[in-house]
């Protein structure tokens, strides 16, 4: 079985919402993923029904709408069973949204979006963050297949990102391409109040268990047709086509 998992960093409401919406919009027909993992969701400002119409959506950081953990997912499941939704809280106010899909032929899928502490200068943050993610999947999804997708905030160098290799997981995009994208964050023309950052690879996608990375590429990053000078947000998007077999146990 093939599914398609997408993930996105939207920027929420700030910075000309009402020019990217259209952008980030059309972006998600293009790639048509059946799963998709967005943050800074502004969920009072109607974000998630205007992009995600039609799909099964869980909310979290609801209190926290700049942080925005969003999981949406199309209609996966054998005869209309819901997924099992759950809120796993990482700590300074972040948390990873997660869902468990029966997936035909037999067992389950894990998924979950996430989005981690930003101050570039605080890796032992995201670091404690990872390692309280990580205890919970050790608990929750031993043998299971598990897909974690978002906005770590973190560089290829930093101990987060270390630690999910560490605990068995995959970078799809690494894995097809042998390195992590040059950047995923900011994209081209990003405000300077915007870009705290300089470009580098902050977002990732990251497979456990007998989910194959079948491919993996960049998305969300074609800038408008009217005048080049708008993106659909100041992130980079990541896509990965996974073949799901049976389950290892």
């Amino acid at each position: 079985m093939r599914l398609r998992i997408a993930t996105l960093n939207i920027l929420g409401t700030a910075d000309r919402w009402s020019e990217r919406g259209p952008l980030v919009h059309a972006a998600i027909g293009k790639e048509r993923p059946d799963i998709l993992a967005l943050q800074e969701v502004d969920f009072a400002a109607g974000q998630a029904e205007e992009l995600l119409d039609g799909w099964r959506v869980f909310r979290g950081d609801e209190a926290e709408p700049g942080f925005g953990n969003a999981l949406a997912v199309r209609d996966l499941q054998p005869d209309g069973a819901d997924p099992s939704w759950e809120r796993v809280e990482l700590g300074e106010g972040r948390c990873l949204v997660t869902a468990t899909l029966a997936v035909p032929g037999g067992g389950t899928l894990r998924v979950g979006s996430v989005h981690l502490h930003w101050q570039p200068d605080e890796p032992q943050v995201r670091a404690r963050q990872v390692a309280r993610m990580l205890d919970w999947i050790v608990r929750a999804a031993p043998a299971d297949r598990v897909v974690i997708a978002g906005d770590f905030n973190a560089t290829p160098d930093e101990p987060a990102v270390a630690a999910m290799g560490g605990a068995g997981f995959i970078s799809a995009y690494a894995s097809v391409h042998g390195r992590e994208p040059a950047w995923t964050y900011p994209s081209p023309v990003t405000p300077d109040d915007v870009a705290i950052r300089p470009p580098s690879c902050l977002d990732y996608l990251w497979v456990r268990g007998s989910a194959r990375v079948a491919d993996a590429w960049t998305a969300f990053d074609e800038p408008s047709a009217a005048n080049g000078q708008l993106y659909p947000s100041d992130h980079r998007g990541l896509v990965a086509e996974l073949e799901i077999g049976p389950d290892a146990d």
